[in-house]
């Protein structure tokens, strides 16, 4: 088994501007400093609106994903926050959100500059041409 995962996590105070503002005005982030995990499995309990979601699509059909993102929709504007990992072409269109490519040191990134978008576009552009190369069957 690795020892590869997250050990702590931290609030760099010195890069706050305004205490005041959404979401540093809550108290569990207001008084935050530092979380070490120990283990490779953390459960965080409560109600803080902060959900931590490891490819939710995996479950789910193409429709269920777009009422995933519905739901997660309806509670961004209810002031909750996510972070999900995922291979979802259809999640990370989330027009709210941002993309951090892990592959390239957390980078921003455009939906359009992913290897996901990249992929899934290659395919249903010509789905019977790549199933040729992908079987090798090509002309």
């Amino acid at each position: 088994m690795s020892n590869l995962f997250i050990n702590r996590v931290s609030l760099n105070r010195n890069k706050i501007i305004n205490f005041d503002e959404y979401p540093f005005n809550i108290e569990i982030i207001r008084d935050f400093n530092e979380l070490k995990f120990t283990e490779p499995v953390t459960f965080l309990i409560g109600e803080n609106g902060l959900y931590i979601l490891d490819e939710p699509e995996a479950a789910l059909s193409p429709e269920r994903q777009m009422t995933l993102l519905c739901l997660i929709d309806d509670l961004v504007k209810r002031g909750s926050q996510f972070i999900i990992a995922t291979h979802s072409p259809i999640l990370i269109s989330y027009y709210k959100g941002v993309i951090l490519d892990l592959d390239n040191n957390f980078k921003v990134t455009k939906y359009e500059d992913t290897k996901i978008y990249s992929l899934y576009k290659l395919y249903l552009d010509n789905p019977y041409g790549m199933q040729k190369r992908l079987f090798n069957e090509e002309d």
